[in-house]
């Protein structure tokens, strides 16, 4: 009783000296009120340098990376027109005080896109490289008359351990869809083992990743970074940015990772077994790194809701009505590098389902998935789920 007064004696001292902000304060400092442990600011792993497209001619590069196994070899994603480029090229190193540019030979590969553009990466292969060249810092290409040039930073693999690190990444919101849904995508794609985001943001969410790098810490998920790409695509080409974004996923991964998949919003990855990517994994027989493409059901966001779920359940427990869909164009690469080799995914134990409307289509295919309510349990108890609806990191 007698604390019980000391303690109401000094708060209401705070009160009348300091009001109602510094009682919060005291409450928190005091450990009286502890909603959520000490929450720390995730790292990005994969993100850096910051990149933006620069211009050459007619053609615009943003990102540059290390693309040979010795540092041999240098390239850049960009595209242009559908003719083939030409510059000169050279390699910045960073030996600490001072830089040094190493000559290089230029070359190409092209992959048309339509008629009117193409994707590129633009190689730089050198030739002179010597022990001292450790740290590449950047790529510069310039015309062949020396009359324009421009620097593109290179990006550099970063230490992560490749052993069971598996990295999502994520196309940019298109649709403008709510944090509550990003938050609940986010949650299940943790808890099937992602231990690597890279979200390509185009802007459209403004202050959600920062916000969301203060609640990102491991517990029940397993996600060990958030990494932020920032994303502004020149041309309204979809399929152009698509494929991009797909190389520079696949470059920013390659040789970190044990699987790379890349996804957009409403996109989520059914595994058929209940289980995690890890026993996806365990299930493939090759040891060389692939590509494959996975099938698809699109589950309809304006039919009735699961008769099991509540209204405020995440959409993948309410929306259990799905039709076959062919949408199978997205990223999935086994052990990501630049010689992975497509195959038929019809051995993998995956698929996507994609939450979209379904008005206007044939529904006679109609049938329900239940595969996502294995994961019931596990997806209500999520950490970021429960920050998201008690903390106020997100309030306005």
């Amino acid at each position: 009783m007698l604390m019980y007064k000391f303690k109401y004696d000094q708060m209401k001292l705070i009160v009348e000296g300091a009001g109602l902000d510094a009682v919060d304060r005291y409450l928190h400092k005091a450990h009286i009120v502890s909603s959520f442990p000490q929450l720390r600011s995730v790292q990005g792993a994969f993100e850096g340098p910051m990149n933006t497209y620069v211009n050459l001619t007619d053609f615009w590069l943003f990102s540059a990376f290390a693309c040979g196994d010795d540092m041999s070899e240098f390239c850049a994603v960009g595209f242009g027109p559908d003719r083939a480029p030409d510059f000169d090229c050279s390699v910045w190193f960073d030996l600490g005080r001072d830089l040094v540019s190493v000559a290089g030979s230029f070359s190409f590969t092209k992959t048309e896109i339509d008629s009117s553009s193409a994707a590129y990466e633009f190689k730089c292969s050198l030739d002179d490289l010597k022990p001292i060249h450790r740290k590449p810092y950047i790529l510069d290409l310039k015309t062949t008359d020396r009359s324009r040039k421009i620097f593109i930073p290179v990006y550099r693999t970063q230490r992560v351990n490749g052993k069971n690190r598996y990295a999502l990444c994520l196309y940019p919101d298109r649709a403008g869809n709510e944090w509550k849904s990003l938050m609940e995508f986010l949650s299940y794609h943790e808890i099937i083992g992602f231990t690597d985001i890279i979200a390509y943001d185009n802007g459209i969410n403004h202050g959600f990743f920062d916000k969301l790098k203060t609640l990102v810490v491991p517990s029940n998920g397993t996600l060990q970074s958030l990494s932020v790409i920032r994303w502004t695509m020149l041309v309204d080409n979809p399929s152009l940015e698509k494929h991009l974004i797909d190389v520079d996923c696949t470059r920013r991964t390659a040789k970190s990772t044990e699987l790379t998949v890349a996804l957009r919003w409403n996109q989520y990855l059914s595994l058929r077994d209940g289980g995690k990517v890890d026993s996806l994994l365990k299930s493939i027989s090759s040891a060389e790194p692939f590509a494959a493409r996975l099938p698809a059901q699109r589950c309809c966001t304006d039919t009735m809701d699961d008769r099991r779920s509540e209204k405020n359940f995440p959409i993948v427990l309410r929306k259990t009505l799905c039709i076959p869909d062919d949408e199978k164009q997205q990223l999935f690469l086994y052990k990501p590098s630049s010689n992975a080799l497509p195959i038929s995914s019809a051995n993998l134990n995956a698929e996507l389902l994609v939450y979209a409307k379904c008005h206007g289509l044939p529904l006679s295919d109609l049938a329900p998935v239940f595969s996502m309510w294995k994961y019931a349990t596990l997806i209500r108890k999520s950490t970021l789920l429960r920050q998201w609806n008690e903390n106020g990191v997100f309030s306005i």
